[in-house]
Parts: structure tokens; C-alpha cells; sequence
């Protein structure tokens, strides 16, 4: 220890800017870890909902093609085609 017992002023402008830096990095961490935790719950949340929308798909189809059966669907017009099995 020097014998002034006591540090410069630069040194502890130094310090306090590195500590503020080291505390801004590790709310930056914070920040990042509890986005991440939002998108990994909203990608559950959007999984969820795509799969509940496919089984949905599936049961009407199926119902339709009890109703019309094994047909192709033009989305734009409702018009029925045959299903070409070749």
C-alpha cells in the first residue's frame, strides 16, 4: 500500500466506471434470459395453437370426405375434382 493511503482520483473514476459496467452487463443478461423465457413460452403457446389448428383440419377433412368423398378442393371457388389416381 502506498503511503498516502488513499487512491487517485482516476483510479477511482476507474473503478466506479468499471463496477457501473460490470452491472450493466448483468442486466443486460437479465434483460436477454427473460426475453428469451417470453419467446420460448410464446413459441409453446404458437406450437400449441398449430397443432390444435392441424387436428381440427384433419376432423373436417375427414368429415367431408365421408359427405363427398375422395376429391380434390379448389380453396378459391369450392369446385370438386375427381382425385387423379394414377
Amino acid at each position: 500500500m502506498s503511503e498516502e493511503n488513499k487512491m487517485t482520483q482516476e483510479e477511482v473514476k476507474e473503478l466506479r466506471t468499471l463496477n457501473e459496467d460490470v452491472y450493466k452487463s448483468l442486466l443486460e443478461i437479465g434483460d436477454i434470459s427473460a426475453g428469451i423465457s417470453r419467446l420460448e413460452k410464446a413459441k409453446q403457446t404458437a406450437l400449441f395453437s398449430h397443432e390444435t389448428c392441424r387436428h381440427k383440419l384433419k376432423s373436417k377433412q375427414e368429415e367431408l370426405i365421408d359427405i363427398y368423398g375422395e376429391i380434390n378442393v379448389n380453396l378459391g371457388t369450392g369446385e370438386l375434382t375427381p382425385v387423379d389416381k394414377k
